[in-house]
């Protein structure tokens, strides 16, 4: 990757941050009052956008953001005040801006001319200022007054210019504001600081100026802005250019850019989406931090060589200790870095919701609570099209048409909540709706008309409406361009498995349906307990153990030749053969204890273990991404002699152990 690509990254990655920063303020945008921040914030997002885009010479994006910015202009002069019905049609130019940014990241081909009614939309609403304006001073209006009008043309161009003061403005007692007065009396004038150049407290120089303003000036008076600026230039530094020296550049750049793409295509294939490199941005906060801690950890190092120079135990302890504390502490903060809010993502169904209203008809609500919920950013980038799938789902069959809810005493309006917290070291997020729900009943003789099940299966509720996740299964009478063919739920519990989360599903009917969706934090580091089974080491999350037990031969039944149930308090639960899942064949061996673990819906197994119980952190690798996909197992960790522990999967083996107690699933 050259240095353009890099600075291209950053500024799709800066794109992303403006289009989050866009949708979140016309969201929340009050069109009887809002204020100027709000509108300066939404003005800023798209002009960066556009900006970056003249940069790269990305056309599609420059041309679509230029009238985005037209009406924004108007509405920071009050030249035009937004309705609701403007503020949609921003929403929706909204919608396509992104589109295209994507679009043009992954260097798809853009079909432009389906963004034309909505570019036609926001064109509409400066031109009804226009003609507003144009009536107000209509020629006809002045009476008795006797002139032939003349047209005159005037060579207006749009500069930008970048203004850096010198310490010596302020030491001889002018004020920038003074050129800024001077240069707004030229024409249409616009200014916006840029402070990224002020440094700490502790590095600042009292006598040095770190502000930097950039000015957008559309104006006839080239040779008066010039002089305006060399008049100063003694105590400011300045360069100025306008629109035609930039498409210029950008002409240039674009040239340039053709010619490195061409040499690319002779030595690669275009590169997929997922292997590209992206970047995190971090608070500098925890930089300061992590630095901090390296300085401490190099510290307690010395105190350890020393302690162990001396022989000296208690000392080696203590510095041992102070280590691990560190290590835990930079572990935290590291893992931090990586932490990114939901919102993003659930800015997103927003879009997705408006898309399903205009495709439906119906009228929902869709609530967003927990958007501040942090996770790892690598699994918030892989639950959009889970969650997006669930949404449609929600919209075209779970919430019912308006007449049909108020016809069973329901609010006209339906209500879709995604909801996002922490629970026992996961995050959860929620999506439930208020529609007509399901009847467990009428999915089990779905999937028995579909071969799915056998008929005299016997299922509770529970995972009679599990089997919605099931390969083939669907309820839909005929596909809908909305939610697909009714076909897909398998691949939403895949793609969520496929970062270690777990999908389930509850409905009752006429009431609505919640799937409820548990991702880990991260998916680098694991709180753990570790034991022995058969002499190898495995791991249990923590979240999952409930307790140990001392074994005891008689607590244990043997039901069939496939179950045995442990006596477990007032009830019996089902135990997991390990021996057997691992060596496909049963190996008597002298237990010690029996270790409780428990899935997300409370249901508890119980498994042999022979030794080596400890709580710990561990860093964990994926096993499909370096090997393979095994059933039953999640991920693996590095020990510190060398072995390796293997990470079970509670929700995977209680599933092994409902298939075998049922053995009809198929």
């Amino acid at each position: 990757m050259d240095d353009l690509d890099s600075i291209r990254d950053i500024f799709f990655e800066e794109c992303k941050e403006n289009l989050e920063v866009l949708e979140d303020k016309l969201e929340n945008f009050d069109s009887e009052n809002y204020d100027e921040e709000c509108i300066s914030s939404i003005f800023r997002a798209v002009h960066s956008i556009k900006g970056g885009a003249a940069a790269f010479g990305i056309n599609n994006i420059v041309d679509f953001a230029n009238d985005f910015e037209s009406v924004l202009s108007c509405v920071r002069s009050e030249k035009i005040h937004l309705d609701k019905g403007a503020i949609s049609s921003l929403i929706t130019a909204s919608d396509c801006l992104s589109d295209i940014v994507f679009s043009s990241k992954n260097n798809e081909e853009i079909d432009i001319e389906k963004f034309s009614p909505v570019k036609a939309e926001i064109e509409q609403i400066v031109e009804s200022y226009n003609n507003k304006k144009n009536l107000e001073f209509d020629i006809n209006d002045f009476q008795g007054i006797s002139f032939n009008p003349s047209l005159i043309y005037l060579d207006i161009k749009d500069f930008f210019i970048t203004i850096y003061p010198k310490r010596e403005l302020y030491s001889c007692g002018d004020d920038i504001r003074n050129l800024f007065s001077s240069l707004s009396k030229l024409g249409i004038f616009r200014s916006k600081i840029k402070i990224d150049k002020i440094p700490s407290i502790k590095e600042m120089e009292e006598k040095k100026s770190y502000l930097t303003w950039e000015i957008y000036l559309s104006s006839s008076e080239e040779d008066k802005i010039k002089e305006l600026l060399e008049w100063s230039s003694d105590l400011l530094e300045f360069s100025v250019s306008n629109k035609q020296e930039q498409e210029q550049e950008q002409e240039q750049e674009q040239e340039k850019e053709k010619e490195k793409e061409k040499e690319k295509e002779k030595e690669k294939d275009t590169k997929n989406t997922k292997d590209s490199k992206s970047s995190v941005r971090v608070d500098v906060d925890r930089i300061d931090k992590l630095v901090d801690l390296m300085g401490e950890i190099i510290t307690g190092q010395w105190m350890l060589k020393d302690a162990l120079k001396c022989q000296d135990i208690k000392k080696t302890d203590e510095a041992t200790k102070l280590l691990d504390a560190l290590a835990h502490e930079m572990q935290e903060v590291v893992m931090g870095m990586r932490a990114h809010p939901v919102k993003p993502v659930f800015q997103r169904m927003s879009r997705v919701m408006r898309e399903a209203q205009q495709a439906t008809g119906k009228n929902i609500n869709l609530v967003l609570i927990g958007e501040d919920t942090e996770i790892d950013r690598t699994i918030v980038e892989k639950i959009s099209d889970p969650l997006t799938h669930i949404v449609r789902n929600a919209a075209d069959h779970g919430i019912e048409e308006n007449l049909e809810r108020t016809a069973v005493g329901k609010s006209s309006d339906g209500t879709v909540t995604i909801r996002a917290f922490q629970r026992s070291g996961r995050v959860i997020i929620e999506i439930s709706d208020d529609g007509r729900g399901m009847d467990p009943d009428y999915i089990f003789k779905k999937a028995i008309d579909k071969g799915l099940v056998d008929s005299n299966a016997e299922l509770s509720a529970t995972e009679k409406l599990s089997l919605i996740f099931l390969p083939g299964f669907s309820t839909a009478q005929k596909g809908s361009s909305l939610s697909g063919r009714g076909v897909g739920m398998d691949v939403v519990k895949k793609n969520i498995s496929e970062v270690g989360g777990r999908v389930f599903f509850e409905s009752k009917k006429g009431r609505g349906s919640v799937f409820t969706i548990s991702l880990p934090l991260t998916l680098a580091v694991l709180d753990g307990v570790i034991f022995k089974n058969n002499g190898r080491f495995f791991i249990f999350p923590i979240s999952n153990v409930v307790e140990t037990i001392i074994y005891d031969k008689e607590n244990i039944k043997k039901i069939s030749n496939k179950i045995s149930v442990l006596r477990y308090r007032e009830d019996f639960i089902p135990i997991f053969d390990l021996e057997k899942f691992i060596y496909k064949q049963e190996k008597i061996i002298d237990y010690e204890s029996i270790i409780v673990v428990e899935n997300d819906k409370k249901e508890k197994i119980a498994i042999f273990i022979d030794g080596g119980i400890d709580q710990s952190r561990f860093v964990v690798k994926s096993v499909e991404k370096n090997y393979k996909k095994i059933k039953g197992i999640s991920c693996v960790t590095i020990l510190g002699d060398g072995s390796f522990a293997m990470v079970l999967d509670v929700e995977t083996i209680s599933g092994m152990l409902i298939t075998e107690k049922t053995s009809n699933v198929h």
